[in-house]
């Protein structure tokens, strides 16, 4: 294996491990707030992976209804007044394009981390993948498509190139408010630093 091909496979695990450290933390902290139990590994015996979510919050006792959802990390907001969120539409891999996130996400709520505002936003995923769907039938979307530069982009993410689209912070707040929870990382008891690679 060349040199680079090992720096390339080193980094993505490190990547892969700090993701998984970030969904840790941020479940584990849903999961005592919510007052609720935790499965990390909620996929079928025969699976490594999670498919369509990351993880469950459920009631041992039956009482409340489990939670599943699915998390992702935003490192580029800095400020929620002016910036977008962000969602996968498609990824372009060896055998071709396939579907992103918002097609295949079978979670109860999406969940934005934004590292550098210390805040998370859930939002209750159908409603949120209806209100993408009415933005772009407005012509309202941002759309980032990585296809015509992967090369360059595998370089800087560790992943294959996706097709993204943007939408604004601040409106879409207003326009889900019924459908959303925010909490900002003091309020669930986020002490630790959550990094976007481990060193």
């Amino acid at each position: 294996m060349h040199q680079e091909s090992i720096m390339e496979t080193e980094r993505f695990i490190q990547t892969t491990e700090a993701t998984t450290y970030r969904e840790n933390i941020v479940a584990s902290c849903l999961s005592r707030k919510w007052r609720m139990c935790l499965n990390l590994a909620p996929y079928q015996p025969h699976e490594d992976f999670r498919k369509s979510f990351d993880y469950v919050l459920f009631d041992p006792m039956g009482i409340k209804q489990s939670v599943k959802i699915e998390q992702q990390d935003s490192f580029k907001i800095f400020d929620e007044d002016k910036d977008s969120f962000v969602i996968e539409l498609a990824t372009y891999q060896a055998k071709g394009k396939q579907l992103g996130k918002l097609h295949y996400c079978s979670a109860d709520l999406f969940c934005f981390v934004c590292t550098n505002i210390q805040k998370i936003y859930l939002f209750k995923f159908n409603e949120l993948k209806q209100y993408i769907i009415a933005l772009n039938e407005l012509n309202t979307l941002t759309f980032y498509d990585s296809s015509m530069s992967s090369d360059e982009w595998k370089q800087k993410h560790d992943s294959s190139p996706v097709k993204l689209c943007y939408f604004d912070i601040k409106q879409t707040c207003i326009d889900l408010k019924d459908s959303l929870k925010v909490y900002t990382f003091q309020e669930l008891g986020i002490l630790s630093p959550l990094t976007k690679q481990f060193n």
